[in-house]
């Protein structure tokens, strides 16, 4: 008794499916596949509709000829047609190439395949597609720890800085061990085994201009360094874009002539209000006056003191405008004093042959970027944004970021410009977020022209956010020590925001140097190590006129 899928591509007969046959030719017929009366069969088609039963094979009139077809009994019909991915995600499957590669692509001359299965499947006609039966697929770093159930699969990274595949595992009874179904995979298809950094380099634009790919990793390096770990929610992405390696992405896109399936904007994972407060340590209503600001101006910037996470944020407030959690929507630079308009719109650059040659820069190749995507809003974040001279940056487009200055009836001509090239203008789709560290003593008074044209956000440190505490202890930080950081940085904010003639409330601490990534074993250690490394250099900088003040108030820390 074997198991196979059935694929029925749309140059079939719909009645073929609705009669419950297959015209694959004689029998021995390698569209067949092997199969044979007895065997259990999944039909294919946009998912899976069924589980038949192959009852013999016979002979049918089609089209006014006799042929051989093989006959199948409907042994269930599933209520709602079940998605590939989550057929294939089907925890007793073997997750090999006929899941991964076959159920999905052209295979010419081949229409059924054989499905290698676990000896946990007691009845092929009790399988049923629901949640608990689904496997979850994981990437993760080596040093993370994740909760997973029998027959999850885990790709093992060796660390967030390298991101080279280490193992392929799967989880039974509590523990991760080889899978060699994957490996197998993973070895045989790879003569070079580049990490998944490599891989990301190698589909952009410049190199192998595999755009999907490019965005399926950029998502899941994006998450990996964020949370170290990385669930994927369809399996066949992962066998495309990681475990095959490097491979330049089909241009047709086409189903059924072999080449890749064009992913939809279904595929990227949707980021909700839902998202943002587990994410986040802000309130509700902050968040709408953040989203309304961003509309309404079209650039704002995020201004608070060190350690309340606005980089963090500012990344996750695009991802909600957008709606999705899409990193290739997303460019983030810094400004610096010697940061100019050469290195953000265009100018000459030192080549390999000793002269110049006149090369886009970061923000003109971003807008140029969004202009080809009208349908989608893209999102320039600017970090350390008042470090940078402005109108030495911007030049002639500081105009152009005005709200009402979007689109082509404001273009204008580049200080730099190409033989023939149309005048420049930044897109309507396109946001801009700067990031402003109100603790630097370098900085000068925020020029006019950048407070005209952005909106100013606070963002204040949250300690006593209810999700910061609850963050706290889902990472093993007692409520004892929860509690004194709660109640020494509310003290130590309150002397700050106090003195102000030298500090004032922009000098307060924030809650990020507090923002545990991985379960805390110590948590009276792990505190004072950050109050040690982290916060004693910023208060003797703040206060380095005053050192004995420091030592008390460290002394209270303590």
């Amino acid at each position: 008794m074997g198991l196979f899928i059935g694929k029925f591509p749309s140059s079939f007969e719909v009645d073929q499916i609705e009669g419950r046959f297959c015209a694959g030719g004689e029998i021995g017929s390698s569209y067949y596949n092997g199969i044979e009366p007895g065997d259990y069969i999944f039909p294919i088609r946009s998912g899976v509709l069924a589980l038949w039963r192959m009852k013999e094979y016979g002979k049918k009139e089609i089209n006014g000829n006799v042929e051989t077809v093989a006959l199948f009994d409907e042994i269930k019909k599933f209520d709602n047609i079940v998605p590939i991915k989550d057929f294939i995600k089907y925890k007793y499957f073997d997750l090999d190439l006929v899941l991964l590669n076959k159920a999905t692509k052209s295979t010419k001359g081949i229409g059924f395949h054989k499905v290698g299965f676990t000896k946990d499947i007691k009845e092929i006609e009790s399988i049923e597609f629901s949640q608990e039966n689904i496997r979850n697929i994981f990437i993760k770093t080596d040093a993370k720890e994740i909760q997973t159930k029998d027959n999850d699969v885990v790709v093992v990274l060796d660390n967030v800085e390298d991101m080279n595949i280490k193992n392929i595992c799967i989880s039974k009874s509590g523990e991760l061990v080889d899978y060699d179904v994957l490996k197998h995979i993973y070895e045989e298809r790879n003569d070079v085994k580049y990490s998944l950094k490599e891989l990301q380099k190698y589909a952009s634009e410049r190199e192998d201009n595999a755009k999907f790919k490019y965005r399926f990793l950029s998502y899941a390096l994006d998450e990996l360094r964020e949370k170290e770990v990385v669930e994927i929610d369809d399996p066949i992405k992962l066998y495309d874009n990681i475990l095959v390696g490097r491979r330049v992405t089909s241009k047709s896109n086409k189903i059924g002539n072999g080449d890749e399936v064009e992913p939809s904007d279904d595929d990227i994972p949707k980021y909700t209000k839902s998202d943002i407060l587990k994410d986040v340590f802000m309130d509700e209503n902050k968040i709408y006056d953040i989203l309304y600001s961003l509309d309404y101006k079209k650039n704002i910037i995020l201004q608070g003191p060190p350690g309340v996470g606005k980089t963090f944020v500012a990344k996750k407030l695009a991802y909600l405008h957008s709606g999705i959690k899409d990193p290739t929507k997303i460019e983030m630079v810094q400004f610096h004093q010697s940061y100019s308009y050469e290195d953000f719109i265009r100018g000459y650059k030192p080549n390999s042959q000793g002269t110049f040659t006149l090369k886009d820069g970061i923000f003109f190749e971003f807008c140029e970027k969004a202009k080809k995507d009208r349908e989608n809003k893209y999102y320039f974040i600017i970090d350390e944004i008042n470090r940078g001279n402005l109108s030495k940056i911007f030049g002639e487009l500081m105009m152009l970021i005005e709200k009402d200055k979007r689109g082509e009836s404001y273009a204008v001509p580049l200080t730099y410009r190409k033989e023939n090239e149309e005048k420049f203008y930044i897109p309507k789709n396109l946001y801009i977020i700067g990031i402003m560290n109100t603790a630097d003593r370098s900085l000068a008074v925020v020029d006019y022209a950048l407070r005209r044209r952005f909106a100013f956000i606070d963002v204040e440190p949250a300690f006593e956010n209810v999700r910061f505490k609850e963050h706290l202890l889902s990472h093993g930080v007692s409520e004892g020590v929860i509690n004194k950081i709660v109640n020494n940085f509310g003290a130590l904010n309150e002397e700050i925001s106090r003195d102000s003639i030298n500090l004032g409330k922009g000098f307060e601490i924030g809650h990020s140097y507090f923002t545990a990534t991985e379960e805390i074993e110590d948590d009276n250690k792990w505190y004072r190590h950050i109050i040690k490394a982290e916060i004693e250099p910023l208060l003797r900088e703040y206060w380095f006129d005053d050192q004995g003040k420091v030592g008390e108030l460290l002394e209270q820390l303590r």
